[in-house]
């Protein structure tokens, strides 16, 4: 599935999607989910993926009880148990050490993503879950590969028993989801520990490209402007018969009216749009909410190295592929493109502490 696909999150804004999405943990039965939806879902996920650094994705959507430990529920009423999303990684491929779980968490988080786009309930579970159940569905070959997170998806249950809102509260206080860490532990610019000045960043990039000149490049929007000038030259005179055979030729573009939209949500000041993207970035879910992601914004290279302030588990490196999709994807929702690089090592001028390591860079077209 390509990104740019994604962006359009069914015509919202991604970032609004990104704050609002939530771990939901407390579902409706199975057919309080809309066909449409599902099938959307099932569609996107089912298959192969690669993520930024090419390692090889697999997915696959399923009925069957994944052994959640209690972790996720179904009101009993209606169905034992949501649906699932089972992701699996090769884990042998020729890339740099740990990208295959960064790759992963950058690829999963896209279905996350647009099920909150369609009003579809996730959460992501790394561990409370059965592994063999969990292999049996993608026919895992353990030697190769490895299922590093599952999510349920369905309609989020909202009237909740007086055991299940002492759950709910317990699983609140125990990740703190409603907290994030401050800019200035989070986001620098050139030297760690130097806090990232959003106004430096608009001045180092300078303007965005038009989201329709984005999609225009990547072939998502055909010859736009050549349609709209041919449209209104149409309106001046009587449509021809070839006229209209030739507009019968035409394939199908994306909504007009959508892309205007698009364009006119954008905010004045190159800063804001900057403050938006970090915004996001922050609202990226993680393991127990532990946002360990950092970031260095270099100017002299125009590119933005992604840190883990620890490696205590391999949670860490699904984190990063999380925050990196959603810097990227709001970064083309304002017309900002790049390309994901790993470096060999990291540049001893960032002057990074013992426990934070490179991970990734993206460097700005």
């Amino acid at each position: 599935m390509e990104l740019l696909k994604i962006i359009l999150l069914e015509g919202e804004n991604p970032m609004k999607i990104q704050a609002q999405r939530s771990s939901v943990r407390f579902y409706q039965g199975r057919s309080t989910l809309p066909i449409v939806d599902r099938h959307k879902l099932v569609k996107l996920a089912n298959g192969i993926h690669k993520g930024p650094f090419g390692t090889k994705i697999r997915m696959k959507s399923t009925e069957k009880k994944m052994g959640t430990f209690n972790y996720i529920t179904t009101d009993k009423k209606l169905e034992k148990n949501p649906y699932y999303i089972v992701g699996c990684v090769s884990t042998n491929v020729d890339v740099p050490e740990k990208t295959d779980r960064i790759d992963f968490g950058y690829e999963f988080e896209k279905i996350i993503l647009y099920a909150s786009a369609l009003g579809v309930g996730t959460c992501w579970l790394g561990g409370t879950f059965l592994e063999n159940e969990a292999n049996s569905i993608l026919d895992v070959n353990t030697d190769t590969e490895k299922v590093y997170a599952i999510t349920p998806f369905g309609m989020e249950k909202t009237e909740l028993d007086i055991n299940e809102r002492k759950k709910k509260n317990g699983f609140t206080r125990m990740v703190m989801r409603n907290t994030r860490k401050p800019n200035n532990l989070m986001f620098f610019i050139d030297v760690y520990g130097n806090e990232i000045q959003f106004d430096t960043v608009a001045q180092t990039l300078g303007e965005p490209k038009s989201l329709i000149g984005l999609l225009k490049k990547h072939g998502q929007l055909g010859e736009y402007e050549e349609e709209q000038e041919e449209g209104k030259k149409n309106e001046e005179k009587e449509e021809t018969k070839n006229e209209k055979q030739n507009q019968e030729k035409k394939p199908q573009q994306l909504d007009y009216d959508l892309i205007r939209k698009l364009e006119k949500e954008k905010p004045q000041e190159l800063s804001e749009i900057w403050e938006g993207i970090f915004e996001s970035v922050k609202w990226a879910p993680s393991a127990v909410n532990e946002q360990d992601w950092r970031i260095v914004f270099d100017q002299s290279e125009r590119a933005f190295h992604f840190l883990i302030e620890s490696t205590r588990s391999h949670y860490c490196f699904l984190n990063i592929g999380i925050a990196m999709l959603h810097f990227e994807l709001s970064c083309l929702w304002y017309g900002y493109t790049g390309r994901w690089e790993k470096l060999k090592k990291s540049n001893t001028s960032w002057k990074l502490p013992k426990d934070v390591t490179y991970s990734s860079t993206f460097y700005m077209d």
